[in-house]
C-alpha cells in the first residue's frame, strides 16, 4: 500500500484497530510514545471522516450526471466536450472517447502497474 499520511506505519488498518483493543494489556499501550497515541487518533478521525465524505462525492456525481443527461444531453455534451453548442453529436462522440480512456485506466489501476510508478515517489510495502 502507498500512503503518504505523516503518521503512517506499515500496519493494516486492522494492525492498528488492534493496538488500541480494551482487552489488550495497559502496559502495551503505555509504552507508545505520545507521537505514537496522537497519530493513531489522527488516523481514526482521517478514517471516520473519509466514508461520509466519499459517499457525499458518489452521490453528488450520480445526480449531476442524471441532471446533464436528462436536460438535453446532446446540447450539454456538445458544449462540455466539443465546445460548441448546438444538437449534433460530435459532443457524443468525444463524451464516448472519454468514457473508454476512463475505462482503460480503471483496468490498468492494478497494483501490478500501480507499484512501479508509485515506488518513484516513495516507499510501496507489499501486501
Amino acid at each position: 500500500m502507498f500512503d503518504l499520511a505523516p503518521c503512517s506505519d506499515d500496519r493494516t488498518l486492522a494492525e492498528r484497530a488492534n493496538r488500541c483493543d480494551a482487552s489488550k494489556h495497559v502496559d502495551e499501550r503505555v509504552r507508545e510514545s505520545p507521537r505514537e497515541r496522537r497519530c493513531h487518533a489522527l488516523d481514526l478521525v482521517f478514517e471516520t471522516v473519509h466514508f461520509p465524505t466519499m459517499l457525499f462525492f458518489v452521490l453528488f456525481i450520480i445526480g449531476h450526471v442524471t441532471l446533464v443527461l436528462t436536460t438535453g444531453a446532446l446540447h450539454n455534451l456538445n458544449s462540455m466536450f466539443a465546445a460548441k453548442g448546438g444538437d449534433t453529436w460530435v459532443g457524443f462522440w468525444f463524451f464516448v472517447g472519454a468514457m473508454v480512456i476512463v475505462a482503460i485506466g480503471w483496468v490498468a489501476a492494478r497494483p501490478l502497474v500501480l507499484a512501479p510508478i508509485a515506488r518513484l515517489f516513495g516507499r510501496v510495502s507489499e501486501r
